[in-house]
């Protein structure tokens, strides 16, 4: 009897083995909150992939946070690309994410006060917890004066007070890596930049109220811009492009040099407002090219330098 019961606990051994690794695998796969700290759980969460520099694409995020979005994706028509920095179409993502984990709980404040302070009239913070998911895609007409293809991704988490309660105390104790920084008019910022695999920069942003008891709102945004590949080719871009405009202006045009502000100066478009006809923008953007090279082909260049 011994020799065959051996065997048979044996095989019910491996078997109770393999269903917890299973079942460990699942528990990994499908993240959910634990019973304490659930705001600093989910902030580690976004901080994690912050870090991986990855998209902040629909399936990735359902599966690393363990919800589900829903929602409209819409397109752009193109502008006709009648001026060089226009959009020759696009996309826009607007989904959420209702239920599940995310939800109001004991550890939350169902109604948070946030007392008025300077410009900022009082209010409170309330409802049911909800995420928001927006994503939009351009391409830009030409690749002159801008990249072809720019992008913007944000995951917001609303009414986060009715989900757990962080106070600035313990949001520094936690995750000391956020930076605080205070505005005069009593907001607050815990922010954190991430990881950057795709010339795309992602951060974390902590909003907080002066004199309020946890913090107001979450977001994680990765966006074209805010990559250092695409800040390395706006200062490098820029400041030629408005050197060679200015001898193009007064020795090829044989104008007086136009009184324009600093924020023209590096304004989408600035070029095509200032020159007359297609056929001066036309020969601007070329003769510009070839002094400087297009946006598009910069960031190019120092994205594959990164590589």
């Amino acid at each position: 009897m011994r020799r065959y019961l051996l065997p048979l606990l044996a095989v019910a051994l491996l078997a109770l083995m393999a269903s917890t690794s299973s079942w460990a695998r699942v528990a990994e796969d499908k993240p959910l909150p634990p019973a304490q700290d659930k705001g600093i759980w989910l902030l580690t969460k976004l901080r994690e992939i912050a870090d991986s520099g990855q998209p902040l694409e629909k399936n990735y995020l359902e599966k690393a946070l363990n919800i589900h979005l829903a929602g409209e994706v819409s397109y752009l028509d193109s502008s006709g690309c009648k001026f060089s920095h226009e959009s020759a179409g696009g996309q826009n993502s607007r989904l959420k994410a209702e239920g599940g984990w995310y939800a109001a709980t004991p550890e939350g404040v169902q109604r948070m006060e946030i007392p008025g302070y300077a410009i900022n009239q009082a209010g409170h913070v309330e409802g049911q917890p909800t995420i928001y998911y927006s994503s939009s895609t351009y391409k830009n007409c030409t690749g002159w004066e801008d990249v072809l293809f720019k992008s913007e991704t944000t995951l917001k988490f609303g009414a986060f007070p009715s989900f757990a309660c962080v106070t600035p105390e313990a949001m520094s104790k936690a995750l000391p890596e956020f930076k605080f920084t205070q505005a005069t008019d009593g907001v607050a910022f815990f922010s954190y930049r991430g990881g950057e695999k795709v010339g795309q920069g992602t951060s974390i942003t902590v909003t907080y109220r002066m004199g309020a008891k946890c913090m107001q709102g979450i977001k994680i945004t990765q966006s074209t811009e805010s990559g250092s590949t695409y800040a390395k080719a706006y200062s490098t871009f820029w400041p030629c492009s408005r050197k060679f405009f200015d001898i193009y202006w007064t020795t090829i045009l044989k104008r007086p040099l136009p009184q324009y502000t600093e924020l023209q100066k590096t304004a989408p478009g600035m070029y095509d407002i200032l020159l007359d006809s297609e056929k001066e923008k036309e020969a601007f953007r070329e003769y510009a090219v070839k002094q400087c090279g297009s946006f598009e082909s910069i960031f190019q260049k120092y994205a594959k330098d990164k590589q």
